[in-house]
């Protein structure tokens, strides 16, 4: 068995147009695209497990074509890589004067440098060159290369229609489950679906979903309220065990607590600001857990707890 087909996220993700979720605007153009052959410069973007990288092998794998295929939050990042791997892919000859298509995954990484010169790479060799990016945050993309692209936003599917696309892998798994469960692995990592079917699995043992299991890899937020109110933050430590993905927990102290009657809109906005920071951070910090405390801790620094009520 191959790592792929271990994998669930691997085996379970879609390798048709039909199997996608899109909107169905964007269904028809991708259908053009692959029934002429031809696609055009592309960026799609979106939030991480929203399907683009997915998305781009279908084109890649439906259109006959030549690719060159760069993950730009490693080493394929910098000016050296357009001027030397892509210039060079881009400039070659093909067989049959095949279209030749350079994937640039998580391209919101590239250098401002090397997006400039990938700016006249693009012009130089657009005629038998297509370029495909993919990014979570466009803003980090410059605007010339915006501008050359059709541009593409991937969001995320409802959260029903999540659960109901991960109780079909765990009936395709033939795994036995709660539906509980199963709300609570969504809930925590939405709107990520690769995260939420790697947690399905991770959770997964004998055939049937561990309550115990997702359990300890889920927080109930609502036990978290209980421990800022008590200023409890080595509860909060106790809390976070075998948690890796927080994005559920801020989007929830956003929603609460913003919500709060007991609290001044000068507390609201100081508490967002507060959440922003940390989200913000999350993406590049060496330990979440820890930013995440430490997220906790300006909280309770910002609102005085004793006065307000958190029976949400």
């Amino acid at each position: 068995m191959t790592l792929s087909n271990f994998i669930w996220y691997e085996r379970h993700r879609p390798k048709s147009l039909e199997q996608m979720t899109l909107p169905e605007q964007y269904r028809r153009n991708f259908a053009d695209y692959i029934s002429t052959g031809e696609v055009p410069h592309l960026l799609l973007y979106g939030p991480q497990g929203s399907g683009k990288t997915t998305m781009g092998f279908i084109l890649m794998d439906s259109i006959l074509c030549v690719r060159l295929v760069l993950n730009a939050s490693s080493e394929d990042r910098g000016v050296e890589t357009v001027r030397g791997k892509i210039k060079q892919f881009a400039s070659s000859k093909t067989i049959d004067n095949r279209l030749k298509i350079v994937f640039l995954d998580e391209a919101d990484g590239i250098t401002t440098p090397a997006q400039e010169a990938l700016r006249n790479t693009i012009e130089a060799y657009s005629k038998t060159c297509r370029f495909i990016f993919t990014c979570n945050e466009i803003d980090k993309i410059i605007a010339p290369i915006r501008s050359r692209c059709t541009l593409f936003e991937f969001t995320s599917f409802p959260m029903d229609q999540a659960v109901a696309q991960a109780v079909s892998i765990l009936r395709q798994e033939r795994v036995e489950y709660g539906i509980e469960d199963v709300e609570k692995i969504v809930g925590q990592s939405y709107p990520d679906f690769r995260s939420i079917v790697n947690q399905l699995q991770l959770c997964s043992s004998g055939g049937v979903l561990d309550p115990e299991s997702v359990s300890r890899a889920t927080v109930d937020p609502v036990l978290l309220l209980d421990c800022i109110a008590a200023g409890e933050v080595g509860k909060i430590r106790q809390l976070l065990i075998g948690i890796s993905t927080f994005v559920y927990l801020y989007r929830y102290l956003f929603d609460t607590l913003t919500s709060l009657e007991d609290l001044s809109q000068e507390e609201k906005v100081e508490i967002t600001h507060v959440l922003a920071e940390a989200l913000y951070r999350d993406a590049v910090v060496a330990n979440r857990e820890i930013n995440f405390v430490d997220c906790i801790i300006s909280l309770m620094g910002t609102i005085n707890c004793q006065r307000i009520s958190f029976n949400i």
